[in-house]
């Protein structure tokens, strides 16, 4: 029985076997999103019983993406992005085993939680440029939009299963072991990236990272079409 065209259209990417392996990891890395903001979240309360501190933990997390946000997209140029996932989604493990071990061990401070909560911050900024980079390497430039799409549906629908799941794991589990599971979950997302064969070769860079960082900057700041777009971001964010 023919499938309708329809159902082509909204699916195309994902007849592209590369992209399902890219699809998958996004499914992991996107429920380790949710699952993290609300486990984290939920431990600075249990540590802290103050709402200041769960919102400036939500601060320290983004300040860690905007440390590392404006290097992402020229790392993603030099170096292998297969391989970069894989290490943000096993870094982004550990760091979440880190902090389970040392809640059951009842180590886990404020100062200490930040400092794991900032360097998470730095492999989500890794991990969307990457991600997005591999992607268009699969798909292609005809498919690209069409791949996108049926990336953000796969992160909402983690969204919601995220926030469902996380809320009985810390109710049954306790946050210790919350975040332990959240750690297995993200390496997890790391064995689909391993399938992936397809990439476009990686710039030989002729200017220093530092240099083009500060180059695609200054860039977007220039152009107003980026600069609307960022303000547009930067307001959905908030």
């Amino acid at each position: 029985m023919n499938r309708p065209l329809g159902f082509y259209k909204l699916f195309g990417a994902l007849r592209v076997a590369q992209f399902r392996w890219i699809w998958s990891s996004s499914v992991f890395a996107s429920l380790v999103q949710t699952l993290g903001l609300l486990t984290t979240g939920w431990l600075v309360l249990e540590v802290t019983d103050s709402a200041f501190w769960v919102g400036a933990s939500a601060g320290i997390t983004g300040l860690g993406q905007l440390a590392f946000g404006v290097f992402g997209g020229v790392l993603a140029d030099r170096i292998d992005r297969r391989y970069a996932l894989i290490a943000f989604q096993c870094f982004t493990g550990l760091l979440f085993l880190a902090l389970g071990i040392l809640v059951l061990q009842d180590l886990a401070s404020i100062p200490v939680i930040f400092v794991i909560l900032f360097l998470r911050g730095m492999t989500v900024a890794g991990i969307l440029p990457f991600s997005n980079a591999l992607t268009f390497d699969v798909v292609g430039r005809n498919l690209i939009l069409n791949a996108m799409a049926a990336r953000l549906t796969a992160m909402n629908l983690s969204r919601i299963i995220g926030g469902i799941v996380g809320g009985v794991l810390i109710g049954v589990l306790g946050t210790g072991l919350t975040l332990i599971r959240i750690s297995a979950i993200a390496v997890l997302g790391s064995i689909p990236l391993m399938f992936i064969r397809k990439q476009r070769e990686n710039i030989k860079p002729k200017e220093t990272l530092f240099r083009m960082a500060r180059a695609g900057v200054v860039y977007a700041l220039q152009t107003k079409t980026l600069r609307s777009l960022l303000l547009l971001s930067v307001l959905m964010e908030m």
